[in-house]
């Protein structure tokens, strides 16, 4: 899952930056990274920071164009049929949030009158429970917000993935009864409850 187009550059095992004493702004930041201060040398301030204690602030959202089915492991981990994931992939539009890895991706697809649904929302696991997901929802409604008025989600009665929604600001929107039944091949189950109904939220932006 590697940045596309884009080349990652190796980084030594400490990091030294340098600044002038009088430039307050850069201190701090630099002190926010986690760089230690060290001497002093000609009226500059010396910092280091080991490789080990790195954390990249700058979250990178990645339009993919090319090869979505790339992702589709992670795809899977929201939507567990291949066969109902290809129904949006292909028209769908698909961003990716990394910072230093892939972190989330998500699939969008314009469901007329001002309204954009989410496809596909998936956190890689080791990430999950991090904020990835919420930050990921925040961009698509800023993304959003100029050309659209409201975003829709389907999801199923999970106890895990509708409070989720809940907590980001979607509320209840309507209902189509035995979706997953009718739809997939094989029973879905999250958090011990089998899914039947699909259960729309919106978000006005």
């Amino acid at each position: 899952y590697a940045i596309p187009a884009r080349p990652i550059m190796a980084l030594p095992p400490i990091i030294v930056a340098q600044t002038v004493a009088e430039n307050t702004a850069s201190l701090a930041v630099l002190r926010k990274l986690g760089f230690k201060r060290g001497a002093d040398e000609g009226g500059l301030c010396r910092f280091s920071l080991e490789r080990a204690g790195w954390r990249d602030p700058l979250n990178q959202m990645v339009l993919v164009e090319h090869d979505k089915k790339r992702f589709l492991p992670l795809l899977l981990e929201a939507d567990e049929q291949e066969s109902m994931i290809d129904r949006y992939l292909k028209k769908g539009t698909m961003y990716a949030l990394y910072s230093g890895d892939l972190k989330a991706v998500c699939v969008l697809r314009a469901a007329g009158d001002g309204t954009v649904e989410i496809k596909n929302l998936a956190v890689m696991p080791p990430y999950r429970g991090q904020g990835w997901g919420r930050h990921m929802l925040d961009f698509v409604a800023r993304r959003y917000r100029s050309s659209a008025h409201t975003l829709l989600v389907g999801t199923g009665e999970s106890p895990a993935t509708l409070p989720f929604y809940e907590a980001c600001g979607f509320t209840y929107s309507h209902r189509v009864p035995d979706f997953f039944v009718e739809n997939y091949d094989h029973p879905i189950v999250e958090g011990g409850v089998q899914l039947k109904d699909m259960v729309y939220l919106k978000r006005e932006l």
